[in-house]
């Protein structure tokens, strides 16, 4: 019994190598708001926030999760313009 997958992409096609560059962009745009996600964002909000003796979300998680243990975050970056209206409760 052969249980390899046979792949029938081409890797020498155009299409394969435009997809692959567009989708490579993509997820360092992925990245880089997740990055800005996890860093909190704005510097003086994050300086006014720690003046009044509070602590960021992620550091609030930190301190009530156990050590090794897994924590399954949903979603680490901000909604976008086009998932904001998904979020959004509608006017009474």
């Amino acid at each position: 019994m052969n249980n390899n997958i046979v792949s029938k992409v081409n890797r020498n096609a155009d299409s394969y190598h435009a997809n692959y560059q567009h989708h490579g962009e993509l997820a360092q745009q992925l990245r880089g708001r997740i990055t800005e996600a996890v860093s909190g964002g704005r510097d003086h909000l994050i300086e006014r926030h720690r003046r009044r003796g509070k602590l960021l979300p992620r550091e609030r998680i930190d301190l009530l999760v156990d050590p090794c243990t897994p924590f399954l975050e949903f979603s680490r970056s901000p909604p976008t313009d086009s998932t904001a209206a998904v979020f959004t409760a509608p006017a009474s």
